[in-house]
């Protein structure tokens, strides 16, 4: 801590001077002078002994600078090193970032959600906006720091590691997936495909986002170098701008309503079929009418004359001809 080291400097300083004070000045004030060096020099030490002290986080390392040289590493815990020297800490935990918006409108006006940064905006390959929410994990390979902090030294080296590295590259990396992507006509490949379905998933709009994530992990991880380890890029959803959004609307629509002419097709068949085997059955027999008549009617204590046509009113077996 060079800072508290000044201030011990100055103390050291107090200390002398007031030293040199009682040896020029009379013996009457000598005692003075003697108490004004000795508690100098006790908060010289004192002081000497916080700038040497420094403590690293878990999950961070150190890394020991003179006068803006690195000169040493140091891992988690109380760290004592010469008063001049300066420890500046660099995380190795995993790093979770998020990049979204709840609406193109938001994104467009920079707003984010959740506190997160606003999504990101990409140029498809019909040369239409959108923007894409990502997540992204990713942290400092373990012996790393060191190389780091020389390529990105100076204040706060950590935040330009992760905004002008890794959030700067994040976006490139994702610009080159989208640019390649064209939702209509993925919708419309994926539609015709052999075997798929002519419905595609709504919230994936034709784009297949586990493998656009994959490709941006990948271009990610050979832009920021081997010190930063990529771990995960996720793309959630994506927000067309209207033309776009409406156009695949409507095409989601006449998907639909494909849909429902080939059903009211297949419905139409299966009616057709259900009525030619009614109208092949044989008649019934007449006996077994008969005979299942007579039964239900005695079981029931009632008249069975009606089981055969006329006879006793109206016939309770009607007999096709």
């Amino acid at each position: 801590m060079p800072g508290w080291w000044i201030i011990a400097i100055l103390f050291f300083l107090v200390a002398a001077a007031a030293l040199v004070a009682s040896l020029l000045l009379g013996a009457g004030t000598r005692s003075t002078w003697w108490g004004i060096t000795a508690a100098a020099a006790l908060f010289g030490v004192v002081f000497t002994l916080i700038s040497a002290y420094d403590r690293v986080d878990t999950r961070n390392v150190g890394i020991i600078t003179e006068f803006g040289k690195p000169v040493g590493v140091h891992g988690a815990g109380i760290v004592w090193h010469a008063p001049w020297r300066k420890v500046s800490e660099l995380s190795e935990a995993i790093q979770l970032q998020a990049f979204e918006s709840n609406s193109f409108d938001d994104a467009s006006q920079g707003r984010g959600s959740n506190n997160n940064p606003a999504a990101i905006n990409v140029r498809l390959a019909n040369n239409s906006n959108a923007y894409v929410d990502e997540n992204l994990n990713w942290r400092l390979r373990e012996g790393a720091a060191p190389k780091l902090f020389q390529d990105y030294g100076g204040a706060n080296v950590f935040q330009t590691i992760k905004e002008q590295l890794v959030d700067r590259q994040a976006q490139v990396a994702l610009s080159k997936v989208f640019a390649t992507f064209n939702p209509q006509v993925m919708l419309a490949a994926a539609a015709n495909a052999p075997g798929a379905s002519a419905q595609m998933t709504a919230p994936a709009q034709g784009a297949d986002l586990p493998a656009m994530a994959a490709q941006v992990k990948k271009d990610l991880q050979d832009a920021v170098g081997t010190e930063i380890e990529i771990l995960d890029v996720r793309i959630p959803r994506i927000f067309y701008d209207q033309p776009t959004q409406q156009r695949i609307d409507a095409y989601n629509q006449k998907v639909q309503e494909t849909i429902n002419a080939q059903q009211d097709v297949k419905t139409a068949e299966q009616n057709r079929l259900a009525a030619e085997q009614r109208a092949n059955q044989p008649p019934p027999d007449l006996r077994i009418a008969i005979f299942n008549c007579l039964n239900d009617q005695v079981k029931n204590g009632r008249d069975p004359a009606g089981c055969w046509g006329q006879i006793g009113g109206q016939p309770l077996v009607q007999v096709p001809r």
